[in-house]
């Protein structure tokens, strides 16, 4: 990987041959600043189109419900109870303060608690949604990060490729990234993880620089890495795989370095105390405050089993997929398959006349002064999906189910699609192609306007579409219900009562409250389910519809469809597929049998 680097950054003193134009940066500081805040606007006016249409899921509200200080107690199991003591949790409280929002943090989730304070702060500067908190307030402090995440993705072009034109289009597709717009309309941590993953690696590209080039590393530079590095830590631990994969991109280095003679021990030295100190930091926040059954029971979705080929190759699917719908992602989730076929065909043909056209503009690159820049995001990203293939087949904790995860390593994909859009756009003539494009500029544009409309197309829903979607499903019981309703389901984690609170909110927007009560299970065997909603049934001594809703991976199959209730009839019409809520609908009239 790292071969024949000596030569290019040689000749970068040198005042190389091969460096093109824009390396001389024709910007000026007003036009850059201009440029960048043109991106900015784009993004934001991008990122909070549509920011509250889409319903809330599960893992969302946990942030709302831990970032106030609340926690998930006040729902009781195994008892009915209503749509306002569900929602309970979503209620400002005023009393509660960051050490309750760690605590809650540290105890009943599984993640770092950096974000929630934050959040924690941030809604305070917004009025409430009636009596709960406002979704616009949760989802605008990601999406205010994602915006912050295009200037700095300029900064990281600029450090890697010394290129001001490199910068600006590393911030034009960062702007229109499908992913980016995705992770920045949830109400969750990953656009702050963004951050500092692009810090991260400007410290990463940098270090690599004075490396090469034999400067000392600034002491600022050090200590600003270990503080980034912890910071990141304190956002999401699998940022500990963007670590990991800077440890794999510096380690390749000093083998190169060790071979070619090329060895600075004091710059190591300083590179050396960055790992330990970020190390440190760790070590401290996971030895003193976490507990020692931290998440336990909380990745069991995340197991890989593998039974068959396709799922032992899915992994590497989701993977490959997952770099594609960083830049393109038209509406292949859309309600009608003309339009699904017609968006799919659509991104086949970009990628078949893409890639190639990639790759020979990635050739040209490594011919040019932006190949260590290449050396040090490319052998990161190589390393980072290693280590997702690793995870998956070694440790056997599939972590390519979940694109947003992604995160880790997606500033550099985005980093490097901005040096080859900037070597495109000096590129007057390309080779030949079937979409009879002969300009690199005309190449830029078409890919920045799939990327624009890809945004749109997370925006409105129809690419990255929500798994769970509870305005749906109370359309269907507001077309079959008249009379009282029982909503219940098997409880197995806060994952349901998640599920359920996107019920219970949809309910109280559509005024649907009165008379209707839920009913969280203990048990999640087909008999034990079968069993306690009949005991609750006997209890009852009214006419009432039961919604009983199966929304938990480990029951999907073996529960839908076979549930059977004594005294009740099972309504099949109108049965309509929803996404996340598998569903049996019963009425049930009185008087019912009582068992024995």
């Amino acid at each position: 990987m790292y071969t024949l680097v000596d030569d290019v950054v040689t000749k970068f003193k040198e005042k190389s041959l091969l460096r093109f134009e824009f390396d001389k940066s024709n910007f000026s500081r007003k036009q850059i600043l201009i440029l960048v805040g043109i991106w900015m606007i784009i993004g934001f006016i991008i990122r909070f189109t549509q920011l509250t249409a889409k319903p809330p899921w599960t893992d969302e509200f946990a942030t709302m419900v831990f970032s106030l200080g609340n926690d998930f107690k006040s729902v009781p199991i195994n008892q009915l109870f209503s749509v306002e003591t569900l929602l309970q949790p979503l209620k400002i409280n005023s009393n509660a303060t960051i050490n309750d929002v760690i605590s809650l943090i540290v105890k009943e989730d599984n993640h770092p608690p950096l974000y929630f304070i934050l959040c924690h702060w941030w809604v305070k500067l917004f009025p409430t949604d009636g009596e709960y908190v406002s979704l616009f307030a949760m989802r605008s402090l990601p999406a205010l990060f994602g915006v912050l995440a295009i200037p700095l993705s300029y900064l990281l072009g600029k450090i890697a490729f010394r290129s001001a034109l490199a910068g600006q289009f590393s911030a034009a597709m960062m702007t229109v990234s499908p992913y980016g717009i995705y992770l920045a309309q949830e109400a969750r941590h990953y656009t702050l993880g963004v951050l500092f993953v692009i810090a991260t690696l400007c410290c990463l590209i940098s270090a690599i620089w004075h490396l090469y080039e034999r400067r000392l590393i600034a002491i600022g530079l050090v200590m600003g890495w270990i503080i980034i590095n912890s910071l990141g830590l304190a956002t999401h631990y699998f940022f500990s795989i963007t670590l990991g994969a800077i440890l794999l991109t510096l380690f390749g280095f000093l083998v190169y370095q060790i071979k070619s003679k090329n060895f600075y021990f004091n710059n190591w030295l300083r590179v050396g105390i960055v790992g330990l100190g970020t190390l440190s930091t760790a070590a401290v926040w996971f030895l003193t405050v976490v507990p020692r059954d931290y998440g336990k029971g909380m990745i069991y979705w995340l197991v890989h089993y593998v039974t068959d080929f396709l799922s032992f190759i899915s992994p590497i699917v989701q993977l490959i997929v997952g770099w594609i719908v960083m830049i393109s992602l038209l509406p292949i989730e859309a309600n009608s398959l003309v339009i699904v076929i017609l968006s799919a065909l659509g991104m086949l043909i970009f990628f078949i006349w893409a890639i190639p056209l990639f790759i020979q503009i990635f050739k040209k690159a490594w011919q040019t002064d932006y190949r260590l820049g290449l050396v040090g995001l490319g052998g990161f990203f190589i390393s980072a999906n290693f280590l997702f293939l690793f995870i998956t087949y070694v440790l056997t904790l599939d972590i390519t189910k979940a694109a947003r995860y992604n995160f880790t390593y997606f500033p550099a994909v985005i980093a490097l699609m901005g040096v080859i859009l900037a070597i495109l756009w000096k590129k007057n003539i390309i080779k030949k192609n079937f979409l009879q494009i002969k300009t690199g500029r005309q190449a830029v544009i078409i890919i920045l306007i799939m990327g624009f409309l890809s945004s749109l197309t997370v925006s409105y829903n129809l690419g990255y579409r929500k798994y769970y979607l509870p305005n749906q499903f109370v359309e269907v019981m507001q077309q079959n219900s008249s009379e009282p309703i029982l909503i219940a389901t098997p409880y197995r984690s806060l994952v349901q009562v998640g599920e359920m609170m996107g019920i219970a909110r949809e309910l109280e927007k559509a005024s649907m409250t009165e008379k209707i009560s839920f009913y969280l299970m203990p048990d999640d065997s087909l008999n034990k389910v079968q069993s306690n909603l009949q005991n609750l049934l006997s209890k009852i001594n009214f006419s009432v519809d039961v919604w009983a809703i199966n929304c938990t991976d480990k029951f999907r199959d073996n529960f839908e469809g076979k549930l059977q209730l004594q005294g009740c009839e099972e309504n099949l019409e109108n049965k309509k597929y929803i996404n996340g809520y598998g569903y049996q609908h019963f009425q049930c009239y009185k008087p019912l049998p009582i068992k024995s």
